[in-house]
Order: C-alpha cells, then sequence, then structure tokens
C-alpha cells in the first residue's frame, strides 16, 4: 500500500526536503510564502498558479503524485472507463491522417508565406509578363 500525504502542501514540503531545498526558498520561488503551509493555512487549497510553477521549475515531479498523493494512477474498474482509456490513446491510423493533414496546412501556409512576400509560385513578385 503505497504512502499517501493528506494534503498537497504537505507534498510540496517533501519535495523542498527531497531535493535538500529550503522550504521557505521553494516556497517562495513558487511565489507563496511560509506562512501558507503551517498550522491550519496548510489545509487550504493551493492555487493553480504554485502547481504551475512546482511543475515547471521541477519537471522530474510527478505531477499526478504531487495532485492525488498516489504513486501510481487507480487502474481502470469499468469497462466503460477501459473503453475511454483506449479511445483516448491515437492509433497509427489517426496519426498518419493527422500527418498528412498537417502536411498539406504546412503547404497551404508556406503559399501564404510566399504569397505575402510576393514570390507566389516562383515569380519573386514579378508578372508573366516581364
Amino acid at each position: 500500500m503505497d504512502k499517501k500525504i493528506s494534503f498537497i502542501k504537505e507534498r510540496v514540503l517533501q519535495i523542498a526536503e527531497n531535493k535538500g531545498i529550503a522550504k521557505e526558498k521553494f516556497i517562495e520561488d513558487i511565489g507563496m510564502t511560509y506562512g501558507n503551509f503551517k498550522g491550519p493555512q496548510k489545509k487550504t487549497a493551493l492555487n493553480s498558479n504554485a502547481l504551475d510553477k512546482i511543475l515547471s521549475i521541477h519537471d522530474d515531479v510527478d505531477a499526478y503524485w504531487l495532485i492525488t498523493g498516489r504513486d501510481k494512477p487507480k487502474p481502470y474498474n469499468t469497462e466503460k472507463d477501459n473503453a475511454l482509456n483506449i479511445a483516448a490513446e491515437p492509433g497509427k491510423e489517426y496519426l498518419e491522417t493527422r500527418v498528412k493533414d498537417l502536411e498539406q496546412e504546412n503547404k497551404m501556409l508556406k503559399g501564404v508565406i510566399n504569397k505575402f512576400l510576393g514570390e507566389d509560385n516562383g515569380h519573386n513578385g514579378k508578372s508573366a509578363s516581364g
């Protein structure tokens, strides 16, 4: 059974401790004060900006663990959940189609840029007559 730390703020303090960073400095770096992490304040919610800051500064932190306190996501329990999970993963066919769509869009955008720069159809801004 995985150890669950009750509050996100406690997990934030654990991150600082594990990284050997002074808690006050770590908390200051995410735009908060240490007072928000002590006493009854530690039970209040951590704002999304602080979460975003932690995860962007410390990209090795597991976002799932930070938010839930669990080491691993719970496995799907129903067929519906499994179907949703499979549907959320793009298949090879979808990816091939998406690549083709993006290639076409890229070609179209290059044409627009060339036209804007006066380089449409390799004429470099010159008319066919001269």
